[in-house]
């Protein structure tokens, strides 16, 4: 028998380095101006299992295969949480439970994380400080999570922000582009006391 453990998360294709490598070359001469505009976003799932997906846990199994036949809850119990950064602070933070489909997404998530308007002066605090040069003239950006590449969901910014990133301009596969990803794994860090 042999110490198996399910990957954590999936490998880059050919097709994802490609779709990587076309998208880098478009944005690598965007002025600096443009990278201020953005709100990048994007959602982590803390659970009450301590931050483990039980999914990814170790077993002795005879052949590899036999982790596909390991049937576990994907995730314990758990709050779902969203937040946005740009270069000058961050969004307001949306907790939800449960399973989130692009009409709650929509509905509970996007008016809170869009809602920047009220922020118009500069403050020493990142939560309250505004975002934007221009509240009129920013760019959305999220990953392809099911939920944001639903059409309601494109719509809905569509009418909602100045501009987006839709499903079409940004590959998957890009999380280690986008820099909330550190800010997830320094609170992920704090939450779960280094476990």
């Amino acid at each position: 028998m042999k110490w198996k453990v399910r990957p954590t998360a999936t490998k880059l294709t050919v097709n994802h380095k490609k779709q990587r490598l076309k998208f880098c070359k478009e944005y690598k001469d965007r002025d600096l101006s443009w990278w201020d505009k953005l709100l990048i976003t994007d959602s982590k799932i803390f659970l009450l299992s301590g931050g483990r997906n039980p999914k990814q846990h170790g077993r002795w199994v005879f052949d590899s295969e036999e982790l596909d036949l390991w049937e576990v809850d994907k995730f314990s119990k758990g709050l779902h949480v969203y937040g946005g950064m740009t270069s000058r602070g961050l969004s307001q933070l949306v907790f939800i439970s449960g399973i989130i489909d692009g009409e709650r997404y929509v509905n509970e998530v996007l008016p809170i994380l869009i809602d920047i308007q009220e922020r118009t002066e500069e403050t020493d605090d990142v939560t309250t400080t505004v975002l934007f040069d221009d509240n009129d003239d920013w760019i959305f950006e999220q990953d392809h999570a099911k939920c944001h590449d639903a059409n309601i969901t494109q719509e809905y910014l569509r009418e909602n922000v100045p501009d987006f990133l839709n499903k079409n301009e940004v590959p998957a596969k890009m999380d280690d582009l986008w820099c909330i990803e550190r800010i997830w794994a320094v609170v992920a860090s704090k939450v779960y006391g280094g476990h």
